[in-house]
């Protein structure tokens, strides 16, 4: 099973997402329960966590927002889809990622507070 977090679920989200953040916080935890539930019957359970990625949902914020957002990421920008989406890929590989359950894989170029 692969599940898409959020960098919400460990920061808490912005002002008037506390909801969104507490939901993806349940996600992240109830992974961590299934994995020890489920994985005697051959199922893994991981995340893919983005950060702040280049989508239709920052279309309302103006080039100002959008420039403090990115200069708050060690990497200086926005991902994009074209980036997170070979992280399900990955999860999804026996091959690749066969002995790896329980994790969260964050994809957010660095911009996971200390």
């Amino acid at each position: 099973m692969i599940s898409t977090g959020s960098i919400a679920g460990r920061e808490g989200g912005g002002i008037g997402a506390g909801m969104y953040a507490a939901s993806k916080a349940w996600l992240h935890d109830i992974h961590r329960n299934w994995v020890k539930e489920f994985t005697k019957d051959g199922i893994r359970f991981n995340i893919v966590s983005p950060g702040t990625i280049d989508t239709a949902f920052h279309d309302d914020k103006s080039d100002d927002q959008k420039g403090n957002i990115a200069n708050s990421i060690p990497m200086g920008r926005f991902g994009t889809i074209e980036e997170v989406a070979p992280t399900f890929a990955f999860f999804a590989s026996h091959a690749c990622s066969g002995y790896i359950t329980g994790q969260i894989l964050d994809v957010n170029g660095g911009q996971i507070a200390p």
